[in-house]
């Protein structure tokens, strides 16, 4: 948390010294220490200053800057455990954001929102939201690699949990594809966990113990937390104890495999 208790002191000095008209700066200085304090796994602190940096950005005419804190707000409200609340904050995003040309911001509240829906079982409208997502980052003349390769893990998962495990793999394994063709940096490498996790599950789905195993343990060896918060997020989406218990029953072996990856990383 040192970086962030930095970036914080940072961000607040900039904001003392900006005018006060200078609204959009203010707000994305806002959103930023919000984010900071996301990271640090405050999530009051974080609504707090998103919804300052809500109110200086609603002073203005960026509308991008208010959609993607907008979006911020939702996820903050993820963490929180409350999808509904998620929801709300996420229309108001992709609302705001239809406004303006920035494909890539819109299909990223749009994925958000598919995520959304799955966490609640809505399937359907899950499915819906997230290949819209998915459409407008492909056609954004900023492709943004990192945002597809989200979507899709987010549809692998989406598949597995409506039991087409074949189709949840193909979406996997392009989201692996595109991981590994791009230049990445550590942050985006916190993904490759998720995909091996959304594998073993699915291969579970089929019935291919060994294949699940495999992949779960790549998942463990791969496995890159960023923070508190995320990590925790990630296990409990990933329903990791439930899934090693599954490989247990199915292959005590290879269920004493499993075990033992996840607990070297614990």
């Amino acid at each position: 948390n040192g970086r962030e208790v930095d970036a914080i002191e940072i961000y607040s000095d900039l904001l003392d010294k900006l005018p006060e008209d200078d609204v959009s700066k203010r707000g994305f200085i806002c959103e930023e220490i919000g984010v900071c304090y996301r990271i640090m796994n405050d999530t009051e602190k974080a609504i707090e200053w998103y919804k300052k940096a809500i109110d200086y950005f609603k002073n203005s005419q960026d509308f991008v800057g208010l959609g993607n804190v907008q979006r911020d707000m939702g996820r903050a409200y993820a963490y929180k455990g409350d999808f509904q609340k998620e929801l709300e904050w996420l229309n108001e995003s992709e609302q705001t954001l239809l406004k303006t040309d920035n494909l890539t911001s819109l299909g990223i509240t749009q994925i958000k929102r598919g995520t959304a829906y799955t966490n609640m079982e809505d399937y359907k409208k899950a499915e819906k939201h997230l290949m819209s997502g998915l459409e407008n980052i492909r056609k954004d003349a900023s492709w943004n690699w990192f945002m597809e390769m989200t979507a899709l893990l987010e549809l692998g998962f989406l598949y597995f949990r409506m039991a087409a495990f074949q189709k949840g793999i193909d979406r996997l394994r392009e989201s692996l594809a595109l991981l590994y063709e791009e230049d990445k940096t550590r942050t985006q490498m916190r993904r490759l966990g998720e995909i091996y996790l959304g594998l073993a599950w699915c291969y579970l789905g089929l019935e291919k113990i060994s294949g699940a195993t495999d992949r779960f343990i790549q998942a463990m060896n791969d496995w890159e937390p960023m923070d508190a918060a995320s990590t925790q997020l990630v296990i409990e989406k990933g329903k990791v104890e439930e899934l090693i218990q599954q490989i247990e029953e199915a292959n005590e072996e290879l269920g004493a495999a499993a075990r033992q990856a996840y607990e070297d990383i614990l």
